[in-house]
């Protein structure tokens, strides 16, 4: 049996008689360095794009719109057969979980005294400092004290108030998630924070900042992310949904009162769940300088609710709101809307009317009755429940804003202009009017309002629209 052959050592490789292959070596490494890291970034973003927090679901109706047909022809009036009949029905339902920003489309809603479950619960605010006015001085003592509490008090001093697209038209580019404990989740831990406190609402705005080397593949990142090379980076922050009274406590959230046009409820002040970083970045992104708060519902203590809607006697509880205008439901007849919408395009402006349902920013969105049906009716039945219809709903110039960009069209100013000029209707308000405002029945507490449901009206009868909040000045039902 022979022995195998000799082997003879591979020589060591000369590199210096060779520079480019070092540089070629150490190319190739970064980029494969590159590339996992690339990788490792890219899928972090997307799972975190896609999936959200762990243990939780996401409520909310996904894909198309419910009122993505609502541009179609044969969708833009109303069928006169269906006027006072069964056909109709629920066609869309909608959350605003933070006041004034984008809305979350739903299947259904849990009906609470203060509206849907998830509705306008929180709110952005901003410090105010009063200023002064033609060369006064701005603590200068007026005349004669304004009663304490009432808006002329308020404004002789500091205080939060309220966000609202009105003044901030690019808070409809702040988008909300509303995700809640799923106990069949392989992720679910009760001991978890945001389980503690029933879910977790999740917050993203978009803001790019000045391009440089450092942020230039972030940006890249973000734009491959959503398949959109006009996307601006998205900033992200979570805070509890429902903190428990023992959250609160451990984290020191102060109740206080902000402004919410003529009321001034309290809220329990969250924003130091939210980082300071994270704070410039929502100014610069909304164009303002001043403090900003994020305000949630103080639900023990109730933000009641007197004007239009019936008593206490009356509804058998307290009428009450969360973060709403005046009414805890809003509902919008689509065509109204239409029939509104059809008028502006008819128009010449200089900027391009486009009509959106969403522009008007309802609850509750309903097909059948003919344009306009709906400015007489006091109560009205949604599935097997019943609901007071308190009065109608005054326009301001929110509705020129572009729900997708941002952009308020004050100097065309429609649906505005028509509104005021076709549809002031209300001996209480010069403004033009468009939808209803609604108190839920005591029966009607803890329903469910589903996508599909019958809407039937049930009473009819005059509206006078009631501007102040106050108990003394409530009307009785007419």
């Amino acid at each position: 049996m022979s022995c195998p052959a000799k082997q003879s050592s591979v020589p060591p490789v000369d590199f210096e008689g060779d520079p480019m292959t070092i540089v070629y070596t150490l190319g190739f490494t970064a980029i494969v360095i590159a590339i996992s890291l690339g990788y490792r970034k890219l899928w972090t973003a997307y799972w975190d794009h896609r999936i959200g927090p762990l243990g939780m679901r996401r409520i909310g109706k996904q894909g198309d719109r419910n009122l993505s047909r609502e541009f179609a022809k044969e969708y833009q009036k109303s069928d006169e057969k269906t006027v006072g009949k069964d056909e109709w029905r629920v066609e869309a339902l909608f959350d605003y979980p933070i006041k004034s920003t984008y809305p979350i489309e739903v299947q259904e809603s849990v009906v609470q005294a203060h509206g849907f479950e998830h509705d306008r619960q929180f709110c952005f605010a901003q410090w105010y400092e009063p200023t002064p006015k033609g060369g006064e001085e701005v603590n200068k003592s007026p005349k004669e004290e304004p009663e304490k509490g009432t808006t002329a008090w308020w404004n002789l001093r500091p205080h939060w108030t309220c966000l609202t697209q009105r003044k901030v038209p690019r808070l409809t580019l702040v988008k909300t998630e509303i995700w809640v404990p799923d106990p069949h989740s392989r992720d679910y831990d009760e001991e978890d924070e945001y389980v503690k406190s029933g879910g977790c609402l999740v917050v993203k705005f978009p803001f790019t900042p000045s391009l440089n080397p450092l942020n230039i593949w972030s940006v890249f990142v973000a734009r491959l992310v959503t398949w959109n090379w006009k996307s601006e980076l998205t900033v992200t922050f979570r805070v509890p949904l429902n903190p428990t009274s023992s959250q609160v406590r451990e984290k020191g959230y102060a109740s206080d009162k902000f402004n919410i046009f003529m009321d001034y409820p309290s809220g329990l002040n969250m924003s130091s769940e939210i980082p300071g970083q994270t704070w410039k970045q929502l100014r610069y992104a909304l164009g303002l300088s001043n403090r900003l708060a994020l305000f949630r519902l103080d639900l023990t203590k109730n933000r009641n609710l007197y004007k239009c809607a019936p008593n206490e006697e009356q509804l058998d509880y307290q009428a009450r709101l969360s973060y709403q205008d005046s009414y805890p439901l809003s509902i919008q007849n689509m065509s109204s809307i239409m029939a509104t919408e059809e008028e502006c395009l008819k128009k010449k402006l200089e900027i391009k009317f486009t009509p959106d349902s969403r522009r008007y920013r309802g609850n509750i969105y309903i097909s059948g009755p003919k344009p306009f049906d709906e400015d007489d009716w006091t109560q009205i039945q949604i599935g097997d429940h019943k609901y007071h219809v308190s009065c109608r709903t005054t326009r301001c110039q929110l509705p020129t804003n572009d729900p997708d960009t941002g952009i308020l069209t004050m100097k065309q100013n429609e649906p505005q202009n028509w509104l005021k000029k076709n549809r002031r209707i209300d001996a209480g308000s010069d403004a033009g009017c468009l939808g209803m405002q609604m108190v839920p029945t005591k029966e009607a507490i803890g329903s469910v309002i589903r996508v599909g449901d019958v809407v039937k009206v049930l009473r009819r009868g005059e509206h006078l629209y009631v501007t102040k909040p106050d108990p003394e000045f409530q009307r009785p039902v007419l």
